[in-house]
């Protein structure tokens, strides 16, 4: 009997779930998960396992009961806001408590800050998203990426190459508090985006984030963004309980 192919890729997030489909690879199971990197160009080299020109191929062959499960461009809104910015900034998000006076310069209304997410998705990795769902013949699905990290301690010392070119040692950490409002941000606007483009959004696994809404430790990688292959254990679970409901 044919397994049913669960194609997922994406950029570094995919990393947790390539080491978790390593782990289950001999397991009895009615899907065939297999995880890629989009490739790309880093530090002047070229990385991953699959151009878009050959995903979109491979998207168009999948066949009846296959999935394809992207986690793309994840990383925005550390890139935004996981340094210390010269101008220190919160924004307001109803729900969310407003960091303390004396703290920041400016107040970003959230009506500002989300368009600007929504705009910066529709400019960027957006584009790429729907042309992997328009050539897909078979459902697609977008991850959430892992919800941030609340220990800066841990942060600085993984912070990854980019991070650490920028001066992350000496400039600093910006507080929880804003990066998880970024983050909300960021899976506000892919989530809109997704219901625009006839794609799942899929939130993280349930019991992967503490209960001020942050990472939970046992699944921290060693590194300042990205979750470890327990948790992409874990969201392999969430895609196969899905997909037999």
């Amino acid at each position: 009997m044919r397994k049913r192919k669960v194609l997922i890729v994406g950029d570094s997030h995919v990393y947790a779930i390539k080491a978790a489909v390593d782990k289950i690879a001999d397991h009895k199971t009615e899907f065939e998960f297999v995880a890629l990197r989009l490739s790309t160009e880093k530090n002047g080299e070229k990385i991953g396992d699959i151009d878009l020109p050959d995903l979109l191929s491979v998207a168009a062959s999948l066949g009846g009961g296959d999935a394809l499960v992207t986690t793309l461009r994840g990383n925005q809104y550390n890139t935004m806001g996981l340094m210390r910015h010269p101008q220190p900034f919160d924004i307001m998000i109803p729900g969310f408590t407003d960091l303390p006076d004396g703290t920041y310069e400016e107040l970003i209304p959230y009506a500002t800050a989300y368009s600007f997410m929504c705009e910066s998705l529709r400019r960027g990795y957006g584009k790429q998203l729907l042309r992997i769902a328009k050539a897909s013949a078979v459902p697609v699905y977008c991850l959430s990426v892992p919800a941030p990290k609340e220990d800066e301690a841990h942060i600085l010392k993984g912070a990854e190459t980019y991070f650490r070119d920028a001066g992350i040692s000496d400039i600093g950490v910006s507080p929880a508090p804003l990066r998880l409002k970024l983050w909300e941000l960021q899976n506000r606007a892919v989530a809109s985006f997704c219901a625009e483009s006839n794609i799942t959004f899929l939130p993280n696994p349930p019991g992967t984030r503490d209960a001020d809404g942050y990472l939970e430790r046992a699944y921290y990688a060693g590194d300042a963004t990205h979750a470890n292959a327990a948790y992409g254990g874990l969201v392999l679970d969430q895609i196969a309980a899905m997909l037999v409901n």
